[in-house]
C-alpha cells in the first residue's frame, strides 16, 4: 500500500461523503486480472480468460477511480483522521495455508463410498480452525485429470477429483497452487483438465498454464478490500522431457520472477505472496539455495512474504532484511508447510502445518512483511489402520486432550505418543520468532 494511495483515497472518501456517494467502487486498469474473494471480477468491457471459475478478466482501458471502502467514510465520519493525516486505522487480514494435497492409492481407497468418493471426513474436523481466515490456501501436488486417465498414487498421480468437493465445501479452500514436480503426471491434457476441474470447483489456482497468454496474466485477489497478488513456481518436474508447451509450468527463474512480479503490482496488488514448490525432500532444515532465493526476491521484487512447499516436512520460519531501493525491507518465508494430505507415515511426512498470518497493513509498513502474528496449529495424519476414518487430518493438540479426556477413542497411545514427541520438536523449532505461536 503507498502512502500516495492512500492519502488520495482519503481525499477522496471525504469529498464523496460529502457529496453522499461515498460508496463508489473503484474501475480496475487495463490489463489487470483483479478477483474478488467472492468470485466476481470486474465487468466494464471485460474478455473472459481462464483462471478461476472462468472469471480471471482482463480490463478494458476506462479511467481509474480509488475504491472508496466503507472504513474510509467511517473514520471520516467519527474524527478519526484527516486529509493532512492520511492515516486509516490498521487493516487486518487473515490468510491461513496447507501444505501438499497428495492422495496416495491407500487414500484415495479410503475415501471410495461405493462408485464414488469422499474426502469430506479426512478434513472436516479442521473447519473450525479455518473459520475465521480471510482466505485459505493450499497446495495441489496430483492431478485431477478424470477418471478415464486412471486414478493413480505415487510416482504419479491422479486423484479423483471429489477431493476438490471436500476442500471447497468443508473447508472453504480458496486457491491452490499447482505449480509442482507433478504438474505433467498425465501430460499437458491432464494439466488442463485439471484447471477445469479447479474452475468447475470454484476454486482460484496459480502456477500452471494452459496457454501462453494464461501464463503472462498476473492472478490478484481482492480479499476484504485489499488486492493480494499471487506467484507459483517450482524448481522443476519429475518429467522435464515430457513438457509440450513451455508455458504450461511455472518453473523457478528469478528473471520470470521479477517480471510477474511487476505485473502484479502493476495489476494493483498491493501485497505480494510468493507459493514456492522448492528444498530437499524430508530434510527439516532450509537449503541454502532456498535462503538464497528467498532473500533474492525479497530484494528485488514487491514480494513480501514466501510460503513453501515440497520437502513433505515441516520447515523454520524466517524474517529476512534486504536493502530494496535505497530502502530497508523485511520478509518472513514460512520454508515448507509439510503434508496436508496423503498416507506418507515416515517420521515427520505424517504432520503438517495450517499456519494462520495476520497481516496488519499500513501506509507506514509497506517494507515490512506486515505479518502480526502467525498460528501454526499442527496436524497430524491419523493412520486409524483397519478402522473407519483412515487418513483424517487431526489437530495434534486438541486430539491429545481428545486422548487425554476419553472423547476420541480412534486416537491410540501409539499416535498419543507420536503426537506428544511431534509438538515438543515443533515448539522448539518454530518458536524462534517472537509472532509465531505453535499450538
Amino acid at each position: 500500500m503507498r502512502r500516495g494511495r492512500w492519502a488520495a483515497a482519503l481525499l477522496a472518501a471525504l469529498l464523496m461523503t460529502l457529496a453522499g456517494c461515498a460508496e463508489a467502487v473503484a474501475e480496475p486498469d487495463a490489463g489487470t486480472a483483479v478477483l474478488t474473494t467472492a468470485g466476481q471480477a470486474g465487468t466494464s468491457g471485460t474478455a473472459a480468460l481462464p483462471g478461476k471459475p472462468g472469471e480471471r478478466t482482463t480490463a478494458a482501458k476506462a479511467p481509474s477511480r480509488m475504491e472508496i471502502t466503507p472504513e474510509m467514510a467511517k473514520a471520516f465520519r467519527k474524527g478519526e483522521v484527516t486529509v493532512e493525516d492520511a492515516q486509516l486505522p490498521p487493516k487486518t487480514i487473515r490468510i491461513s495455508a496447507v501444505g501438499d494435497i497428495m492422495a496416495h492409492d491407500d487414500t484415495f481407497q479410503a475415501a471410495r463410498v461405493g462408485d464414488t468418493y469422499d474426502f469430506t471426513y479426512m478434513v472436516a474436523e479442521l473447519r473450525g480452525y479455518v473459520e475465521d481466515s480471510d482466505f485459505l490456501i493450499g497446495n495441489l501436488e496430483t492431478t485431477l485429470a478424470g477418471a478415464s486417465r486412471g486414478y493413480t498414487g505415487y510416482p504419479d498421480f491422479n486423484t479423483p477429483e471429489q477431493i476438490a468437493d471436500a476442500l471447497t465445501e468443508t473447508l472453504g479452500m480458496d486457491l491452490v497452487s499447482t505449480a509442482n514436480n507433478h504438474s505433467l503426471d498425465r501430460g499437458f491434457s491432464g494439466l488442463c483438465t485439471t484447471l477445469d476441474t479447479l474452475d468447475a470447483a470454484g476454486l482460484y489456482h496459480v502456477g500452471t498454464n494452459r496457454s501462453e497468454e494464461e501464463s503472462r496474466t498476473p492472478l490478484v485477489v481482492d480479499i476484504q478490500g485489499v488486492k493480494f497478488g499471487f506467484l507459483n513456481y517450482c524448481y522443476g518436474l519429475n518429467n522435464p522431457n515430457g513438457i509440450k508447451y513451455k508455458y504450461s509450468v511455472n518453473v523457478i527463474d528469478r528473471e520470470t520472477i521479477r517480471d510477474m512480479a511487476e505485473r502484479a503490482t502493476e495489476a494493483g496488488a498491493e501485497y505480494v505472496i510468493a507459493l514456492l514448490h522448492w528444498g530437499t525432500e524430508y530434510s527439516r532444515t532450509p537449503s541454502n539455495s532456498q535462503r538464497e532465493l528467498a532473500e533474492w526476491i525479497f530484494a528485488n521484487t514487491d514480494v513480501r512474504l514466501i510460503i513453501g512447499t515440497h520437502p513433505h516436512v515441516v520447515q523454520p520460519i524466517e524474517e529476512i532484511t534486504v536493502e530494496r531501493g535505497g530502502r530497508t525491507k523485511t520478509g518472513i518465508v514460512l520454508y515448507s508447510l509439510g503434508n496436508f494430505t496423503g498416507s506418507q507415515m515416515k517420521a515427520y511426512t505424517n504432520t503438517g502445518m495450517l499456519a494462520t498470518i495476520t497481516l496488519r497493513l499500513t501506509p507506514e509498513n509497506e517494507d515490512t512483511s506486515a505479518v502480526e502474528s502467525i498460528d501454526c496449529t499442527m496436524l497430524y495424519i491419523d493412520p486409524n489402520a483397519g478402522q473407519e476414518k483412515q487418513y483424517r487430518v487431526i489437530a495434534m493438540e486438541k486430539a491429545m486432550r481428545d486422548y487425554d479426556s476419553g472423547t476420541d477413542p480412534l486416537v491410540s497411545s501409539k499416535d498419543y505418543g507420536r503426537m506428544r514427541d511431534y509438538m515438543e520438536a515443533y515448539r522448539e523449532q518454530l518458536g524462534v520468532l517472537p509472532c509465531v505461536r505453535v499450538r
